[in-house]
């Protein structure tokens, strides 16, 4: 979910935060790719089976072409705070297909019913897509065997992207998750790979916003995300207006009269600024495992030119 509403607060009182830029600026950087969001968009793009490989290799060419080193970074084991998010997700997704079960079984009485029917079902089957361990295995393996830096988070990918820029082992976060702004990412680049990329600056959202970063923490939480329930009928604009005038968490509740067993922001505050990681060994570029690229890649059915072109870049 990230940040409810911190996209649009974003665009109303901090729009120079977000700026258009060629990619070729980024020349000679190396940047962590958060690849939770981007299996997801891969799905959605293309049903096919490989399509979280193909989409994996087409960032690749990308990024190398423009002299970009990419860190491929996975998620790793939520944090328990994270778990009552998870298990409202995964109702909602069962509610979704006991929902396409009915719209399937339905009989339409004519054809402009039977068109409303078909479009439901595409809309709920394209919030159904599934990221299989399966294919977070085989994407590794196809970095692993293409000399592609990658790891595994220790808890949520954009959190350790967060912590791998603050200690100067990558320039830039790659993600479209809001929260990588209240782990502290300073550079964001969004997801795109068009000739000009999104890059959202940190530093100036809380100039704008006119919040330090420990304000601007308690208001993303307050606000809603994904560590704990929100305070009824608190949302983001509110949010917003009630750390700018009180700075923190503390002295909005003594202020409002709400309150929420399920609102934890103890716990919250922590997993947004606590980072206790062992610091990696520096992500490089290593060599190709030709044959056996080959072969796993003829074995995900990608066509040759495609894979000969693939080669050569990462040769």
């Amino acid at each position: 979910m990230g940040i409810r509403g911190l996209n649009n607060l974003i665009k109303k009182y901090a729009p120079d935060a977000i700026s258009e830029k060629e990619i070729n600026l980024y020349k000679g950087s190396k940047i962590a790719v958060d690849c939770s969001i981007l299996l997801y968009k891969f799905k959605y793009a293309s049903r096919t089976s490989n399509s979280h490989i193909i989409g994996i290799a087409n960032r690749i060419k990308y990024y190398f072409m423009n002299g970009v080193l990419p860190v491929f970074v996975f998620d790793g084991t939520p944090p328990d705070a994270k778990r009552n998010v998870l298990v409202k997700r995964q109702a909602n997704k069962e509610r979704m297909y006991v929902r396409l079960e009915q719209l399937r079984e339905r009989i339409p009485d004519n054809n402009e019913e039977e068109k409303l029917i078909n479009t439901e079902i595409e809309k709920i089957t394209s919030q159904l897509i599934v990221i299989k361990k399966k294919d977070v295995e085989e994407c590794k393996e196809f970095l692993e065997l293409s000399g592609i830096p990658y790891c595994t988070a220790p808890e949520d990918a954009e959190k350790y992207c967060a912590f791998l820029q603050k200690n100067g082992f990558v320039d830039y976060t790659v993600t479209d998750d809001t929260d990588a702004t209240t782990f502290g990412c300073d550079k964001i680049l969004k997801t795109g790979i068009s000739r000009y990329i999104t890059e959202i600056d940190t530093s100036i959202i809380l100039s704008k916003f006119e919040m330090d970063m420990d304000s601007f923490v308690d208001f993303c939480i307050l606000s809603g995300c994904d560590y704990t329930e929100p305070i009824p009928q608190i949302g983001p604009v509110t949010s917003f207006n009630l750390i700018k005038k009180h700075k923190c968490i503390e002295e909005v509740l003594k202020m409002i009269n709400k309150k929420s067993e399920n609102f934890d922001y103890i716990i919250s505050r922590k997993i947004f600024k606590e980072f206790d990681y062992e610091l990696p060994e520096e992500f490089t570029k290593q060599m190709c495992d030709k044959e056996k690229l080959i072969t796993f890649l003829n074995e995900k059915e990608i066509k040759d030119n495609v894979i000969s072109k693939f080669i050569k870049i990462v040769i």
